[in-house]
């Protein structure tokens, strides 16, 4: 789910450019100041709603108006900003070539192991003066990606009824993420597979890694109408530093 939220931020640190001035000056340029730079950070946008994965690129965007993005810096508590677009780049250019001084950044953040089941303060600095003021905040929760669904053939079967020549095809499993729009990698380790024809002559193969090995191949190559392949104790490693044993998958030979 998208989460959009606007909101214009006043902070305190500003004040303090102001103080040579007396009160009442202060807060008419203080007033003039935000009114001309109406909607300074707004639309913020995350893929999810109030919650980052650790160890995925998780996507965070947001707009601005009236300030030089060059002096707008992103912190984390805990957590790396692995990059955004600035004015130099294209995707700036694109998104404000019909809206003046309209900027729109974009970055990805990123959070180790550690960080897993952690709050963690996303802040939006701005360098005014010689003092960094904060124009937005907000505080996210970190937790472990969710598992991932390992399949086998173009369509992403978990339960699959093919004929020999399209298990022929198969070279090894697949593992996606349902639903899930960051991007992150998934590494199939290892696997048992057992085969299990009508007769009973049940036999178990394991293969490391992925690829099916030369001699689950050759069972292939034998198989039959009827026969079943099941494919299970699958090992997954994610970039989360975790290892996880996921669904099995079911192929009936047709």
């Amino acid at each position: 789910m998208v989460w959009n939220e606007t909101m214009v931020a006043m902070n305190r640190i500003f004040v303090n450019a102001f103080r040579p001035l007396k009160w009442k000056k202060c807060f008419i340029c203080f007033f003039l100041f935000f009114n001309n730079c109406s909607a300074q950070i707004s639309d913020v946008t995350t893929t999810n709603w109030n919650i980052f994965f650790a160890s995925t690129g998780n996507y965070f965007s947001f707009n601005t108006n009236g300030f030089d993005p060059n002096l707008i810096d992103i912190i984390l508590s805990d957590g790396l900003v692995q990059r955004y677009y600035t004015t130099n780049s294209l995707k700036h250019q694109l998104d404000t070539a019909s809206i003046p001084n309209h900027v729109k950044l974009e970055c990805a953040f990123n959070f180790q192991a550690g960080s897993i089941n952690k709050r963690i303060t996303v802040s939006i600095q701005y360098k005014f003066g010689e003092k960094d003021s904060v124009l937005w905040q907000k505080k996210y929760y970190v937790i472990q990606l969710p598992d991932p669904t390992v399949f086998i053939a173009a369509d992403t079967l978990t339960n699959a009824n093919l004929t020999r020549e399209e298990m022929l095809l198969q070279y090894n499993l697949g593992v996606y993420m349902p639903d899930f729009k960051p991007y992150t990698a998934w590494y199939i380790t290892g696997y048992d597979c057992q085969y299990m024809p009508p007769d009973g002559n049940i036999k178990s193969y394991h293969i490391d890694k992925n690829i099916f090995t030369p001699e689950l191949h050759k069972q292939i190559e034998a198989c039959k109408a009827g026969d079943t392949f099941i494919f299970k104790n699958i090992r997954v490693d994610g970039l989360d530093g975790y290892s996880r044993y996921v669904n099995s998958v079911f192929v009936t030979i047709k």
